[in-house]
């Protein structure tokens, strides 16, 4: 099953906040055993910690869009590779390189966790779906970030490049009013409150400087030019004028009970909300070998998907405030399909509702 052009379903005039997207929490820590004879396994777990604790994903960032995730949580470190090279007089023994990550410590190299794959890899993968699908866009959220500097860099690098600019999100926009029509073959990319460099053409932005553009930076302006926008949470019922934010709880646990308390709850506190952010429900297990976890056939969150959804369908559709991500581990085409559903009409989720109590009742 493929879900590769999902979004050309989608009516162009509705809202980003007006559609629900499945989500790749972790994206870039993966093993991608899917082409026959080529098992590309990008996870470098740190010493003392094994790769089943940090490995979310089976698949690329190419592979998990095939699947249909349009939402790719991403968190960049600086991996270190051996380099001996003479750099502006100083001989360099090392190159660091931003790579994606998962880490239980959030420094610019990450302490106690596992790489995945390089953050050139990750946007060129993205770059190549929504090149190769026009109905389609990206959202590739970046947090967890100190070596801002370094993936500055990699992304003006990225953004001059061929014709890449054609092909990310520049709007200087508030994203969750924008329509589905003015995002389709565009990679979005959004930071935390962090990452904070602001770049003008041919200077090098200082310290000093950077404090004069505060107020630039909190409203969201100032880096969209070059693809990269603000992200921030939703508090005290507002959401930034620029960029993209969202609602939502994380529950931190390996109990599914909880995860689902509290994606519940995320879910119902945004039907009263208005549609100037995204609700984003995370939807994953904290702890542990994160692919049982995951898998696990009765307690996992892939077993507990579908009744999860259910329950969303009967609290959300008075209020037409649906889900607008769903974040999980080990996406697939059959995870994926089941947050997809959530675009179709009325009718069908009701129907889809009714089905479900009627096949509970016969149990």
């Amino acid at each position: 099953m493929s879900n590769a052009n999902w979004l050309s379903t989608i009516d162009g005039s509705k809202l980003l906040s007006q559609i629900t997207l499945p989500g790749s929490h972790d994206a870039g820590v993966y093993s991608d055993n899917t082409v026959a004879g080529s098992h590309k396994d990008v996870t470098v777990a740190t010493p003392f910690v094994s790769a089943s604790l940090v490995r979310c994903q089976s698949l690329s960032i190419l592979n998990q869009a095939i699947a249909g995730s349009r939402f790719f949580d991403c968190r960049v470190y600086l991996r270190s590779f051996p380099l001996k090279k003479v750099i502006d007089g100083k001989l360099t023994k090392e190159q660091k390189v931003p790579t994606l990550g998962h880490f239980f410590k959030d420094t610019k190299e990450g302490m106690g966790g596992g790489y995945g794959g390089s953050l050139v890899t990750v946007i060129n993968d993205a770059l190549s779906f929504v090149r190769a699908h026009p109905t389609e866009f990206i959202i590739l959220r970046f947090s967890h970030t100190k070596c801002t500097d370094e993936v500055a860099d990699a992304l003006e690098m990225i953004h001059d490049a061929h014709d890449n600019a054609r092909y990310i999100f520049t709007g200087d926009v508030n994203i969750a009013q924008t329509r589905v029509a003015d995002l389709r073959g565009k990679v979005v990319m959004v930071f935390d409150g962090k990452f904070n460099k602001q770049r003008l053409t041919q200077v090098q932005v200082k310290k000093h400087f950077q404090s004069l553009r505060e107020v630039e930076y909190k409203q969201g302006r100032g880096l969209a030019a070059k693809g990269m926008h603000l992200f921030g949470k939703y508090a005290d019922g507002k959401a930034a004028g620029n960029g993209l934010c969202t609602c939502g709880g994380f529950a931190s646990s390996d109990k599914i009970d909880k995860v689902y308390d509290k994606s519940v709850a995320a879910v119902r506190a945004h039907t009263e909300h208005t549609n100037d952010h995204l609700c984003f429900v995370y939807w994953q297990l904290t702890g542990g070998n994160v692919e049982q976890n995951t898998m696990h056939a009765t307690k996992g969150t892939h077993a507990k998907m579908d009744s999860f959804i259910n329950d969303v369908v009967r609290f959300a559709m008075a209020s037409g405030n649906l889900p607008n991500v769903i974040s999980h581990d080990f996406v697939s085409a059959d995870s994926c399909s089941q947050v997809i559903a959530l675009n179709n009409d009325r009718k069908a989720l009701m129907a889809r509702v009714v089905a479900a109590d009627i096949a509970a009742q016969r149990a």
